[in-house]
């Protein structure tokens, strides 16, 4: 039996899936409940304008963001470290989850529309502008942490090329699939939680070096250009019916160039640091 849920270009469509009796059906039906449930909201979502969009996307990240702030059980240090990197965390789940959704249950596609596929996008203008705003009063301000000007300048372009995108509808699928990429943040954001609280000698650091270094590899080594193969295995979208692909061309090709140095360069950080890191427990005279 054949299974399909909602109708095309609204929040979810899914490929065909085989229905097996029991707890699995239970599963499905449950799924399919909160999908439907969901779908009006999605959808009034979908329709606002992109500083509309973003702002609600800004929001909620921005409750999420103050939640931690609020909270009585963390000391203020910890919250000044650590406060935008747990909303990070919690994005990257939440943001990583809908990349592999959009990978997964859909089909590259030049022309997204009124697709859930562009939901992504919205979702990762509203973190990085919420996110950017903590670096800048953390950082640079507050100056409770040093300034990382490469991840500054990485929020500022990411969210320049994305804005964009959503703006003449180019690339959405793309930049949405891209989620992916952070399915290694939480890793990452233990790696500090870690440094901070003086345990880069315990088996947990190195257990989430290793997680790190292997999420990083697969989530943005390898998934970015196997991206760019969506992309060009449709011939780049010059076919499009959306004629900004042809005059926007430059800025897609730029954006993928971009992001993958980037990403090859905190790469060839972690591989560094791993490599010091085994020669300091291997020791000297090994």
């Amino acid at each position: 039996m054949l299974h399909y849920i909602l109708r095309p270009n609204t929040f979810i469509q899914l490929r065909p899936e085989s229905i097996e009796p029991g707890w699995a059906t239970s599963r499905v039906h449950m799924r399919d409940e909160f999908i439907l449930q969901m779908e009006p909201f999605v959808n009034i979502w979908l329709e606002m304008s992109l500083v509309e969009g973003v702002a609600v996307s800004a929001l909620v990240w921005t409750a999420v963001l103050l939640s931690f702030w609020a909270n009585p059980w963390c000391s203020v240090e910890v919250k000044r470290q650590n406060a935008d990197r747990v909303m990070g965390t919690i994005h990257a789940i939440v943001i990583g989850a809908l990349g592999v959704s959009v990978e997964a249950l859909t089909s590259p596609q030049c022309i997204t529309n009124s697709s859930w596929t562009k939901l992504p996008v919205l979702v990762l203008l509203g973190f990085l502008l919420v996110d950017l705003v903590s670096m800048l009063v953390c950082d640079v301000w507050k100056r409770w942490r040093p300034i990382d000007k490469v991840m500054i300048f990485h929020h500022v372009l990411l969210a320049g090329l994305l804005a964009i995108g959503y703006a003449f509808g180019v690339s959405l699928w793309f930049g949405s699939a891209l989620g992916i990429n952070e399915l290694s943040t939480p890793c990452v954001n233990m790696f500090w939680y870690l440094r901070d609280t003086g345990q880069k000698d315990s088996k947990a650091f190195m257990i989430n070096g290793i997680l790190l270094l292997a999420l990083f590899f697969l989530c943005r080594v390898v998934y970015i250009p196997y991206n760019y193969y969506h992309f060009w295995a449709l011939d780049s979208c010059k076919t499009s019916s959306n004629e900004e692909y042809h005059r926007l061309a430059w800025v897609i090709n730029f954006a993928y160039v971009a992001m993958y140095s980037l990403n090859l360069m905190w790469f060839a950080k972690l591989v560094t640091g791993a490599v010091k890191t085994l020669r300091k427990e291997k020791g000297p005279d090994e």
